[in-house]
């Protein structure tokens, strides 16, 4: 009788609801799958601006996130509602697929914490309230590819990240080369084997985007940088910020929207954020964000306008030993032809320089 009892109790314990959400992440994704009851009160933190949306509710805990369901009326980001359903495997995770939706009042959304690009990878920071600060490298709103809101892609420092602000209909320009704080929910994007690939902030409204230093109004006015210069700035505040360079463009890449550029004092890559590409030979005024490349230094996300006239830059002359010490400016080097790689849409040649091969790119 005492074994049988004590089998009784521990099945009636087994079968208790789950009842917050740190409970429910706790699960495995096959544990998940056993649909377990779930009955949890939390705050809505997120929903798309459409009566059958997905939804996050977050509770002291952590948060969960819901399948698609049919919203009931005032049940919007704010709500304090009560959940009554039956755990699944997610892509990412438990989720809870609701049965019952209640909405029972109002309650101040939980504090967005402080979180890291490499924090927000993290299984138990999925559709958790964050906030994230960096600098703007792009916005966007492309009702043509689907994209009905604004999308921000924000440096966090290293890493980029997208901030959908799901009920901003219209651009804003003037946010880039901007540091901000943005709070929201993340939501990552899984691979087949359910690794995170990279995670996403949805935000709900503009409101939740706080400049904190705003772009410069005329960046095309800013003094140049000598490109011998560049990730050498001596004002720390404008570190991970758009520069200005001005040069002569020697190259055009032919297969990526980018092109070579030489000053004075060196050249540098250009990878531009729209693929109107410059003339060889035009002199151009260039702003961009300046990161490490495999060499020298790149400008990323640039955007160009055309300065004054110039002559074509002069070559030098090198050997191919010495070619890497001058990575980005117009050179010249004599070889001997030792065979042409076919190639659909340029001529590559491959040369000899004092015993030293080296490729040679014709576009």
């Amino acid at each position: 009788m005492l074994i049988g009892f004590s089998f009784l109790v521990s099945s009636i314990a087994a079968e208790e609801p789950l009842k917050n959400a740190a409970e429910v992440q706790s699960l495995s994704n096959q544990q998940a799958g056993k649909r377990h009851e779930v009955r949890l009160r939390g705050v809505v933190t997120f929903t798309w601006p459409w009566s059958t949306s997905e939804l996050t509710v977050q509770d002291e805990t952590g948060a969960v996130l819901l399948p698609a369901v049919a919203l009931p009326p005032q049940c919007e980001v704010g709500a304090l509602v009560e959940i009554e359903g039956r755990t699944e495997a997610g892509g990412f995770g438990p989720i809870v697929q609701p049965d019952l939706v209640r909405v029972i009042g109002q309650a101040p959304l939980p504090k967005a914490n402080p979180a890291s690009h490499l924090e927000l990878l993290a299984p138990t920071m999925h559709a958790q309230r964050v906030s994230i600060s960096g600098v703007v490298r792009g916005q966007r709103v492309n009702p043509e590819l689907g994209l009905n809101w604004l999308a921000l892609d924000i440096d966090t420092g290293g890493s980029r990240l997208t901030v959908n602000v799901t009920r901003e209909i219209i651009g804003h320009p003037e946010l880039v080369d901007a540091k901000v704080k943005v709070e929201g929910v993340t939501l990552h994007s899984v691979d087949p084997y359910r690794q995170a690939t990279f995670p996403m902030i949805f935000a709900l409204t503009f409101e939740a985007v706080e400049v904190i230093d705003p772009a410069l109004t005329k960046p095309f006015d800013q003094t140049a940088t000598p490109v011998n210069q560049i990730l050498r700035t001596t004002n720390p505040g404008r570190i991970g910020r758009q520069i200005r360079v001005r040069g002569t463009v020697t190259f055009e890449s032919p297969d990526e929207d980018s092109f070579f550029l030489q000053d004075d004092t060196g050249g540098i890559e250009i990878l531009l954020r729209r693929s109107l590409v410059p003339q060889v030979g035009e002199s151009v005024d260039v702003i961009g964000f300046a990161e490490p490349g495999f060499i020298s230094p790149l400008l990323k996300d640039a955007d160009w306008r055309p300065a004054r006239s110039d002559m074509f830059s002069t070559p030098i002359s090198v050997s191919a030993a010495e070619a890497l010490r001058h990575d980005g400016r117009l050179v010249k080097i004599e070889g001997r032809l030792i065979d042409v790689i076919p190639h659909p849409d340029t001529a590559i040649l491959l040369m000899e320089n004092n015993t030293f091969p080296f490729p040679a790119v014709i576009p």
